[in-house]
């Protein structure tokens, strides 16, 4: 892995650009200029629509919602701790408890309405950010930096990270289909995630730092394969 001191400027940049592109968003979704790319993108993407394609995106949609997420990340905040990885345990609790205060900040702050859903109940929050873009992109962008950390492979690295990136994109392509989210929302989302989690990188959370002990599973990166 890279020292700290040299990927840190590409984490701030990373968290700068989707701050300022988060911004830009938001300032063309007050000001009604993104509802042709939104409507044109739901109409696309409707226009595949099948029952046995809903009843997998509806699926699909659960690796997104705040039940299997947040059940998932306190078995593995649990694990982390059994494993004695303390830093990793606090890296994904900085991760999802600000993921928590961002959605509901923003969620209150544009308190934009939900689009007319083609399958499914309305959900009682607002529209945007998308909370399934922003608590997935945060947990499995977490989980894959946590866990590549750990193995030496440069092909089961890059596996791990196409396999966070495609659950990402396949929760926010749920959300459009099921028409729970503009596009724009899961967007938003993931921006405001990436943001967030660039920040806590840059911040050096996500290190795992040599324990004096030969025996501490902190000083062993190749100890999960």
């Amino acid at each position: 892995m890279m020292p700290q001191r040299k990927v840190m400027p590409a984490y701030l940049a990373c968290a700068l650009s989707s701050l300022l592109l988060f911004a830009w968003l938001a300032v063309e979704i007050k000001n009604g200029a993104i509802g042709g790319f939104d409507q044109s993108v739901r109409d696309f993407v409707h226009h595949y629509a099948s029952p046995h394609m809903a009843a997998a995106m509806q699926g699909v949609t659960l690796f997104g919602s705040v039940l299997f997420v947040f059940v998932t990340f306190g078995i593995c905040v649990a694990l982390f701790w059994w494993r004695e990885w303390s830093e990793s345990a606090w890296a994904m609790a900085w991760v999802m408890g600000g993921s928590v205060v961002l959605d509901n900040a923003l969620k209150y702050g544009f308190e934009r309405a939900r689009p007319i859903p083609y399958f499914g109940v309305v959900p009682n929050s607002y529209s945007f950010p998308s909370g399934h873009a922003l608590f997935s992109f945060c947990f499995y962008v977490a989980l894959a930096g946590i866990a590549v950390q750990r193995v030496s492979s440069a092909w089961i690295r890059a596996l791990v990270w196409i396999s966070a990136a495609g659950l990402i994109a396949l929760v926010g392509l749920s959300r459009i289909y099921l028409g729970m989210h503009y596009p724009s929302d899961v967007i938003g989302g993931y921006l405001a995630g990436a943001c967030w989690v660039s920040g806590v990188a840059a911040a050096g959370l996500f290190r795992v730092t040599p324990a004096t002990s030969q025996d501490s599973p902190e000083s062993r990166p190749d100890d999960v394969n």
